[in-house]
């Protein structure tokens, strides 16, 4: 897919990615320095200065593959479809015999209470209660917004960074695309975690099968013509990465849009490596390739780790950097054991900040180069754009226009 104007980059989501005043913004997320760093960031403290150099990939544990010389401003690889991607089997849900329900990873009921139905018009909202095996159950509120006329293009599932659990709307401008997409004829879905989607224990990978099971139930309950696509920024875009690189979501998605991350693809280096050399060169080659960020300003590791050990809790191998842990952080990455790169004919679009200094750049492009089916990347220039790109005009257009791009 092409950049439409503009020009491609990569960022993940941990770290000062900008130059304004360090704040919290209104839906929990810290602005460190510029980028805004969706929700808690993944345990970066507020304030907290940028070391330089930045971190880098460990000699010994599993390395992304792909990289590519030279500044780049998109990419793209065409594989020939497969007919399912090739998650392991233990993992794939499967498609039913009438071909249209897809049974999760999980299960998705309604739960009792009452929920706002927000600033977009024809939305209305419900809670469901999200069961996964071996982590506790937790709720989500679930808006949806029904397109304007009776043509149906598809339906986009949008997820929110950090621990999830704010509206995609609460931005002006993310209100702004959910509205468009809707009045051209898509019905647009919006989920809030009533507790953060990481919290366990069970452990990363067990709990990121909860957005799975949600979108499998998204898939069942509102899909009927066009699309089914999903995009998240930041903690988000890792929900929408382990869908398809762990959960074998590639069967029901017509077309994914990650964006500023996912911060969570390997989390062995972003939480054990901050200080191993090889790590720290790997991770200052993505920023440089793709023009990414200052030298200086650019970040390799998670800061606390908050969010990475919220999964383990009560452990904290991550703020603890436990190296008997290296194993099972790597395991339970995005790119990790087990994890599917070919998602079939489902294309799989990046889209960055410029601007963004944090871990989710080294991190995401990682992912995005060890991707093997149709992929797309473009960087955002812009120096409005921030992190959280849908804060921002441009930020929220390049979203919007991914998903008309692709969502069909």
């Amino acid at each position: 897919m092409g950049t439409s104007g503009r020009t491609a980059l990569l960022c993940l989501g941990l770290a000062n990615c900008g130059d304004s005043d360090d704040a919290v913004t209104a839906d929990g997320s810290f602005d460190l320095g510029g980028d805004r760093v969706a929700d808690q960031d993944l345990g970066l403290p507020d304030g907290e200065p940028i070391d330089s150099p930045m971190d880098r990939p460990k000699a010994d544990a599993p390395m992304m593959d792909g990289s590519i010389d030279g500044p780049i401003q998109d990419i793209g690889m065409d594989v020939p479809p497969m007919d399912m991607n090739d998650a392991p089997a233990d993992r794939i849900a499967d498609v039913g015999p009438d071909g249209g329900t897809f049974a999760g990873p999980g299960d998705v009921a309604p739960s009792s209470g009452s929920c706002g139905g927000g600033g977009v018009p024809r939305t209305t909202c419900s809670r469901v209660i999200v069961d996964c095996p071996s982590v506790p159950s937790i709720e989500a509120e679930i808006r949806v917004t029904q397109p304007a006329g009776p043509s149906r293009l598809g339906v986009i599932v949008f997820a929110t960074g950090g621990y999830g659990d704010s509206w995609f709307e609460q931005y002006a401008q993310g209100r702004r695309i959910l509205r468009e997409l809707s009045d051209e004829g898509y019905l647009v879905i919006q989920r809030r975690w009533l507790s953060p989607w990481e919290e366990g224990p069970g452990g990363m990978l067990a709990v990121s099968c909860r957005y799975a099971a949600l979108l499998a139930w998204a898939y069942n309950s509102y899909h009927t013509s066009g699309g089914f696509c999903a995009t998240g920024g930041s903690g988000g875009s890792s929900e929408v990465s382990y869908a398809l690189s762990h959960w074998g979501m590639g069967a029901i998605l017509d077309y994914a849009v990650p964006t500023s991350g996912p911060p969570m693809a390997r989390m062995d280096h972003g939480c054990l490596d901050t200080g191993d050399r090889a790590w720290l060169d790997t991770c200052a080659d993505f920023f440089d390739r793709y023009g990414i960020c200052a030298a200086g300003r650019q970040r390799c590791g998670y800061g606390t780790g908050d969010a990475i050990d919220l999964a383990y809790t009560p452990g904290t191998p991550c703020a603890s950097m436990t190296a008997s842990a290296r194993g099972m952080l790597f395991s339970d990455s995005v790119d990790g054991t087990g994890a599917s790169f070919h998602y079939g004919s489902t294309p799989v679009h990046f889209i960055f900040a410029a601007t963004d200094c944090s871990n989710a750049i080294p991190m995401g492009l990682g992912y995005y180069e060890a991707i093997t089916s149709t992929k797309s990347h473009e960087v955002l220039t812009d120096p409005s754009v921030e992190h959280s790109l849908h804060a921002s005009t441009v930020g929220a257009n390049a979203i919007a226009d991914a998903l008309r791009s692709g969502c069909h």
